[in-house]
């Protein structure tokens, strides 16, 4: 059995008709409020300080000068100052010339020409087949610098060596060679011994001044081993060259200093 039923059902409807009343009230406010925001659209409200910030300046072509005390970029390669001459070992740079001047009366078959910094001769600066002779003179052009001279005679005996010559500019290099023996022109022996196993076709003795072996000195003769012959020349300078009957070579000798009798013997 249910207590006062009318008084329970009013109770209820007076609460439903409270929440309804009470969610309109609510819901004004906020719904004005969205209007609102939906009538001033998406624009960003003005800033009231104004930015500090200047915006870059626009690019032009005038040319920008450097800061100070950084000088003016580099030039190209041929406005840089003229070298001068080196104060170091090593060549430097343009071209001067060296002249020998043969004033010896040997025959200068190999010359060199080497940096005093290379501990090596080289190569020979005249090549295969080019001699100066006797009073003769050959120029070379070098970059300045201090070089290392020597001049040989066809059996590579130095004629000439000049260590650390400063070459800042043009030298003149005077080659004299060995001097001649006092009697050079009187006439003296040469004894040929053939202590070899083969026989002997060809021998050639022959003034250092010339640059060819001439004429066979033996003619239609042969030096058979243990044979000796004999030869009379003068007092001086002179190569000496034996061969077999291919002409392979026995015996060279370069500059030998005869100044009086004397006995060759082959092989050397």
């Amino acid at each position: 059995m249910v207590k006062h039923p009318g008084r329970r059902s009013m109770f209820w409807l007076w609460m439903v008709a409270l929440a309804v009343l009470a969610s309109t009230l609510a819901c004004g406010p906020l719904i004005s409020f969205l209007e609102e925001l939906q009538g001033q659209g998406s624009t960003p409200p003005v800033p009231l300080i104004e930015p500090t910030i200047a915006p870059p300046a626009e690019a032009t072509d005038t040319p920008v000068a450097p800061p100070a005390g950084m000088g003016t970029p580099q030039g190209r390669g041929d406005e840089k100052p003229e070298p001068g001459v080196p104060g170091g070992n090593e060549p430097g740079t343009g071209q001067t010339t060296i002249t020998l001047v043969n004033q010896g009366v040997a025959t200068v078959c190999y010359v060199r020409i080497s940096p005093v910094t290379s501990d090596q001769w080289g190569e020979d600066w005249l090549g295969e087949t080019e001699v100066v002779g006797a009073g003769a003179e050959r120029v070379f052009t070098v970059t300045p610098g201090r070089y290392d001279l020597q001049a040989e005679d066809c059996g590579n005996n130095p004629l000439s060596t000049e260590m650390g010559v400063d070459v800042s500019g043009a030298y003149t290099w005077i080659v004299t060679g060995p001097e001649l023996p006092p009697n050079a022109g009187e006439p003296v022996n040469v004894t040929v011994v053939n202590n070899g196993s083969v026989p002997v076709y060809y021998i050639y003795i022959s003034p250092v001044t010339s640059d060819q072996w001439g004429e066979d000195w033996l003619g239609t003769s042969i030096l058979e081993p243990g044979a000796s012959r004999t030869f009379t020349v003068e007092a001086g300078l002179w190569d000496m060259r034996a061969d077999d009957q291919d002409h392979n070579v026995l015996s060279l000798r370069w500059n030998v200093t005869i100044s009086g009798d004397m006995t060759w013997t082959i092989p050397d």
